[in-house]
């Protein structure tokens, strides 16, 4: 744990003397720096500590469970008969240790102890001085006086500042019924105004909406179709692949039926000419046999012409292998012209192929080229439009954080404005009260009125936060009886000027006029304070008593509970610690202005007390507090009129950032409108640019298949049809 170095207070032990079921002196201790319980098993005296602890901290006997005081002392066999029980609590503060460890601040150790007797009293020690019960109860109704009396003055102020509210809000009502007829009749014309806004602008929120349930279904629908022509894209491109192969399939049968056809008919030209040779031939057999038995005789008669047939057969049988030989290249020639007819017929086929579906791949890039452009405006007006939308929504964020900033220094100022109203009631509330009771006392008609304890009494500037600070006596009045004081009541109450406290000179007792050696310098607030007369000495000592005021909180802290004796401290800006321990201070408000300062008479004229004149001074101090309070009183009144004119501009600068805030909102509303109408249009033209798309790679898709198909042309092809041409331009040459 890492320590900031704050002192702390701690207790470190406890010593039980002749208590409950400790005899003798018992020491429990020393306590952990962080002590906060009691542990142990049943019986161990949990209890006991515990009772000890309430004991010494002022509770009654019936807080531990006993009857009273005397039955808290122990009693045994062996111990029957002890007059008295005692606890002793040992304080001391300390500085927690970076390292766990701690250390003492020097000069810091308390000790408080409670006595109790047989005869049911107690006495308190605190470090070595002896009080009673009644004097720390003092302590502390002393303490709470000063709160007491502003308790008292704050309700009476609040139920005068209820009276004047409710009378301000009487006249608010009836200015707000007089101006509400103005206003009604207004919002009735605005009423219209906006009627007739939303009956024209209602077609068009009702087409905006119609528009967006459109788009909603038209995205469903669009991206059903979408999976859909995916699906058939796929399924056209098989099928475009396989109709390809079917046609070209078709026109290899159909050029074969075409060959075959033509073979046939050949072959029945063929046929038919040999059949016309067959008939040729038998005719000319025929016609032979008969020439062969003409032959026969004249070969009878002419032996010679053997010569000759001999020769004939030779020629026949030497042209013979020629004739095979021409008639093998002919097939060959008609098998070469049939091959080079087919690869034409698939050149041509792919150049067709080809040429349609780059004509549809242009067709489609031209398109999607068109929209291209639309596209993109409207993407980038959308992307403009979400741009300002959100410059608009960060515009109306500051100004939230403004209004934010608005509301809170309104509030703030209202509180300051209450303040100062419940100040300036409460000031003219004591001013009232004393200027009804000194008329009484100028008049003569109530004696013994001295006034205003802090109008009898001057001190050095140097104390004046001190002890305006401190003294909350300073507003009570001084009279010199009991008759005089009622007298003023009875004034007070009958002309209902609300509460007042009064110093009754003859019942005060004597005082303690000379102090004691006192710690560290300080000094008593009451020898500082210059009474107008030496019979007020008494009432301030009243007010006062043995208060102390030094420098600083530092100080104070040490005479107010290491000095040996309990003092009440107050600082010179204004922290106070009572004799009790209570610490009271902060805030940012400074108490000034409630005693007379010697710096504004001549100090010469008070001193001197053979020039001094009472009468003549207080004259003088009277119109001077009745100046002052004059001017303060036109001071609080310029400080709340311009604080309530700030308080008014403020109001206007809220209304302006809300004019401006639901400006910005009906701007903000208008730009999402715009950007929903945009978004469906380019949506749109972005689903149609999309599907152009995959259309378009699915053609080129079936582009490079038509390309790839084993029934494409390709260089060996284009080879083989040249070499085909050679070939055949060979054989007819060879023939």
């Amino acid at each position: 744990m890492v320590s900031d170095g704050t002192p702390r207070l701690t207790l470190s032990k406890m010593v039980l003397v002749n208590f409950k079921s400790y005899a003798g002196r018992q020491t429990i201790g020393p306590f952990h720096k962080s002590f906060s319980s009691i542990v142990g098993p049943n019986g161990s005296g949990k209890s006991n500590v515990i009772d000890a602890l309430l004991f010494v901290f002022g509770f009654r006997a019936k807080k531990m469970r006993q009857g009273k005081l005397s039955d808290l002392i122990h009693n045994s066999k062996e111990y029957p008969n002890l007059e008295y029980c005692a606890v002793e609590i040992y304080f001391e503060e300390i500085i927690d240790l970076d390292n766990g460890e701690y250390k003492v601040v020097p000069d810091t150790a308390m000790t408080i102890i409670r006595t109790a007797n047989k005869q049911n009293k107690s006495t308190y020690t605190i470090n070595g001085q002896n009080y009673s019960f009644s004097q720390i109860a003092q302590d502390e109704k002393d303490a709470l006086q000063d709160k007491k009396e502003e308790a008292e003055n704050y309700l009476r102020m609040e139920n005068e500042i209820a009276k004047k509210q409710n009378l301000y809000y009487q006249i608010k009502i009836d200015k707000v019924e007089r101006e509400y007829g103005e206003v009604k009749e207004e919002i009735t014309r605005v009423k219209e105004e906006i009627e007739k806004e939303e009956k024209s602008h209602l077609g068009q929120i009702e087409e905006i909406k119609e528009m967006e349930n459109n788009y909603v279904l038209s995205e469903k629908e669009y991206q059903i179709l979408k999976g859909r022509v995916e699906e058939m894209g796929k399924e056209i491109g098989k099928m475009d692949k396989e109709e390809i192969q079917m046609q070209e399939k078709k026109k290899y049968i159909m050029n074969k039926q075409k060959k075959i056809t033509k073979n046939i008919q050949s072959e029945k030209s063929e046929l038919g000419l040999k059949m016309d040779n067959v008939k040729s031939v038998e005719e000319e057999t025929q016609s032979n046999d008969k020439e062969i038995e003409v032959l026969k005789e004249r070969l009878i008669k002419e032996e010679e012409t053997d010569v000759f047939q001999v020769e004939l057969e030779k020629k026949q049988v030497e042209l013979s292998p020629w004739t095979e030989k021409i008639f093998k290249v002919e097939s060959e020639i008609k098998i070469l012209n049939s091959e080079k007819e087919l690869l034409d017929e698939k050149i041509n086929y792919q150049e067709n192929a080809e040429k349609k579906i780059k004509e549809e791949i242009k067709k489609i890039e031209k398109t999607i080229q068109d929209k291209r452009p639309g596209y993109e405006e409207g993407r980038k007006e959308f992307e403009v439009l979400k741009s300002l939308s959100r410059e608009v929504e960060e515009e109306i964020k500051k100004i939230e954080e403004k209004e934010e900033e608005k509301k809170e220094i309104l509030s703030n100022l209202s509180f300051k404005i209450n303040e100062k109203k419940n100040e300036s009631m409460k000031m003219n509330n004591r001013n009232l009260i004393m200027e009804n009771i000194m008329k009484e006392k100028n008049s003569g008609r109530i004696k013994g009125i001295h006034g205003r304890l802090g109008d009898l009494g001057m001190i050095e500037e140097e104390y004046e936060i001190a002890i305006c600070t401190v003294c909350s006596r300073l507003d009570n009045i001084v009279v010199d009886s009991t008759e005089s004081a009622e007298k003023c009541l009875e004034i007070i109450k009958k002309r209902n000027l609300g509460r007042a406290t009064f110093i009754v000179l003859d019942k005060l007792d004597k005082i303690k006029m000379k102090s004691e050696n006192l710690p560290m310098n300080s000094k008593r607030l009451f020898d500082l304070i210059k009474p107008k007369d030496e019979v007020y000495l008494k009432a301030f000592y009243l007010a006062l008593g043995e208060t102390l005021v030094t420098d600083n909180l530092n100080n104070a802290n040490k005479i107010a509970f290491n000095s040996g004796k309990r003092y009440k401290v107050v600082t010179l800006d204004g922290k106070i610690i009572d004799s009790c321990g209570t610490l009271t201070g902060g805030g940012n408000k400074v108490i000034k202005g409630r005693i007379e300062l010697l710096n504004n008479l001549n100090k010469h004229e008070f001193i001197d007390k053979g020039e001094f004149n009472k009468g003549e001074l207080l004259n003088k101090s009277e119109l001077n507090n009745r100046n002052k309070f004059k001017q303060n009183g036109e001071s609080r009144k310029e400080d709340l009129e311009k604080m309530e004119k700030d308080f008014q501009d403020e109001i206007k600068n809220l209304d302006e950032i809300k004019r401006n805030k639901m400006d910005l909102i009906v701007k903000l509303n208008q730009l999402n409108q715009l950007i929903s109408t945009n978004e469906v249009k380019f949506r749109k033209m972005e689903m149609e640019i999309s599907s152009l798309e995959n259309e378009l790679n699915q053609k080129n898709k079936n582009l490079n298949e038509i390309k790839r198909s084993s029934n494409s042309p390709n260089v060996k092809d284009l080879e083989r049809f040249k070499k085909i041409n050679s070939e055949i331009s060979k054989k007819d040459l060879e023939i």
